[in-house]
């Protein structure tokens, strides 16, 4: 007796409803979608152009490597006994020192900003800060509440489907607590290969637009900007994973003469120790 089968496929396309199901089902980071302009339409294709000049930036990246921030993988303990790294962002670069955080997810610089730090201060030495500039930056988006990359989470809001997809974050707690709120926009960040110093790569991400920093923010702790580190699809580790094809896993040492390194898709060594990052909120 002959038994035959019949092996069927289905092939979705990355802007289809199936596609976008299946990515949040799966818990991967929220994927974009020109939705916001009429498909066919002028501002259709420029949005698709726009898009796709961000996603093939990152395609030079490869497994198996380590990739650092453009100014190198070391960090600063610095103001408030956090560790800091030099991070780029936007077309052209804009250089900010922002503080790193194992415990949140949601990176913000100082932008736009009603109320934040002060861009010099005699704590800061002699280090002169600088605020993002959305308008200055020929690869940056607003994100709108329509699009699905205003991803669902606990620090995003949305007062309608028109409105900017905003974002508040708070920190610590009772006379320590601070917070940043904003709106959620993207740009490209700068990274390079482990090892070499003219291989800069740039990656697509989403951050937060910091127009208004409370407490702590407003008196030395990360003045310039924090970066979540945590363990979900928003953190900066899973975005750069995400859209650049790497390993979704980094590694950060902190030295005890205040210098440390930070490196994206580093997989470790096969006898060494490993701690779990805590994601009980």
């Amino acid at each position: 007796m002959q038994i035959s089968s019949v092996w069927t496929s289905t092939i979705g396309h990355r802007f289809s409803d199936k596609v976008r199901e299946w990515t949040d089902s799966h818990g991967s980071p929220p994927a974009w979608n020109p939705e916001e302009a009429p498909r066919g339409s002028i501002e259709y294709y420029q949005e698709l152009l726009k898009h796709d000049l961000h996603r093939h930036r990152g395609r030079s990246l490869a497994a198996g490597e380590l990739y650092a921030f453009a100014r190198g993988n070391k960090t600063y303990e610095y103001l408030g006994n956090l560790h800091y790294a030099w991070v780029d962002l936007g077309s052209p670069s804009q250089t900010f020192l922002v503080a790193l955080d194992t415990g949140s997810d949601l990176f913000w610089v100082p932008c736009n900003c009603e109320q934040c730090a002060p861009t010099s201060d005699s704590s800061y030495g002699n280090i002169t800060f600088r605020n993002y500039n959305l308008s200055a930056s020929t690869t940056s988006e607003t994100i709108s509440c329509s699009s699905n990359q205003c991803f669902t989470d606990s620090s995003t809001t949305c007062s309608s489907k028109t409105a900017d997809c905003t974002y508040k974050i708070d920190y610590g707690s009772g006379n320590s607590s601070s917070s940043s709120s904003g709106i959620i926009v993207q740009d490209d960040l700068y990274l390079t290969k482990e090892g070499t110093t003219s291989k800069i790569v740039y990656i697509p991400i989403l951050f937060g637009c910091g127009e208004v920093q409370t407490g702590d923010l407003l008196n030395g702790a990360a003045p310039n900007g924090l970066m979540g580190l945590g363990s979900s699809n928003i953190s900066v580790p899973s975005m750069i994973a995400y859209n650049a094809a790497i390993t979704n896993s980094f590694s950060m040492c902190f030295g005890k003469d205040g210098y440390g390194r930070l490196n994206f898709g580093d997989e470790g060594s096969k006898d060494q120790y490993n701690t779990s990052l805590n994601s009980n909120p």
